[in-house]
């Protein structure tokens, strides 16, 4: 279900709002930054037991951090995080609270203004190993360094695509993708291609490794 032109107090009443039980996924597109108590509210909400895949647009750092720190997302497997304006705090947060972390599958950060310290704090998360989609969008803050990270991590040895449009990949970044030991089911990667700081010859041999989504 798509919600747009979402205020705090539809965020409190979507808590008591029997239909939400029965949903398998939600994008609450938000029209002012969500407070903590009012998200708070929705996060006690038993009726978000059985979601499956969330969307969180415009939603603001306090209210996302509140949100996904809930008891009831034991079957979350889908989460997109647009344009929340999250920094590298806000994602720290996020992976010391959320209860749930483990079960995601598929995983979204598009839009916020973190960098590489949270891209090495993922790639050192075991919780995050049934990992099988990874995509940073818009994200021009994250750099070699956080790339390196992700490239030598064993959690992620389940990822299957992997999204770093608009990153500052330079060779080395380049380089330490194409080598990795762990990206091996990778089939969509994207990002170096698009860099003009990653030689023609890394790029073809990303492309023969992880095929033409380049």
């Amino acid at each position: 279900m798509r919600l747009e032109r979402v205020f705090a107090v539809h965020v409190r009443r979507l808590a008591e709002c029997p239909p939400l039980g029965s949903l398998a996924g939600i994008f609450l597109y938000c029209q002012e930054l969500i407070d903590e108590q009012s998200a708070g509210v929705l996060a006690d909400s038993p009726l978000l037991g059985n979601l499956v895949s969330l969307e969180l647009c415009h939603m603001g750092p306090a209210g996302v951090v509140k949100l996904l720190q809930s008891p009831h997302l034991t079957r979350l497997r889908r989460l997109e995080l647009l344009g929340n304006g999250l920094r590298n705090r806000d994602a720290l947060a996020l992976l010391d609270s959320m209860p749930h972390l483990d079960h995601l599958t598929e995983l979204c950060l598009t839009g916020n203004f973190f960098g590489d310290v949270v891209l090495q704090a993922l790639a050192n998360e075991p919780r995050l190993a049934n990992l099988i989609s990874l995509r940073f969008v818009q994200t021009p803050t994250i750099t070699d360094t956080g790339i390196i990270a992700l490239a030598a991590s064993p959690y992620l040895a389940n990822l299957t695509t992997l999204h770093l449009d608009h990153a500052r990949i330079t060779e080395e970044g380049a380089r330490a993708l194409l080598l990795s030991p762990y990206l091996g089911n990778v089939t969509y990667l994207r990002g170096p291609a698009q860099s003009e700081s990653v030689t023609k010859a890394t790029k073809d041999a990303l492309r023969d490794r992880f095929g033409s989504s380049l």
